[in-house]
């Protein structure tokens, strides 16, 4: 079976042209088996440790796929076989939090 993923942030699905896609959304930690991206103008790419993960991105993992991604907030994902996800757009906080030790 087949699982499809779709983050959509902020609530607010945007679509335009290819240069506002141009951000990296994050990075490839592990990736197993077939793990590939899709970008904005249907460009298919092959994943590996270190690949960028930019916004438009559509990334798929075939039956024998796995693939670790964390984002620039530090979120960490993990796609098992058979997963697509569909990454929309990044929210960017309007202020940062400065957190004091203790």
């Amino acid at each position: 079976m087949k699982t499809i993923v779709l983050f959509l942030f902020s609530g607010v699905l945007i679509l335009s042209s290819s240069s506002a896609w141009s951000a990296v959304a994050g990075f490839v930690l592990i990736a197993k088996g077939g793990a590939f991206a899709t970008d904005q103008q249907g460009a298919e790419r092959n994943l590996k440790r270190r690949s960028k993960i930019m916004e438009g991105d559509v990334i798929r993992t075939d039956a024998t796929g796995m693939i670790q991604i964390r984002f620039v907030d530090k979120a960490l994902l993990t796609l098992k076989a058979t997963h697509l996800l569909i990454f929309l757009h990044t929210a960017k906080p309007k202020n940062k939090v400065k957190m004091n030790k203790l």
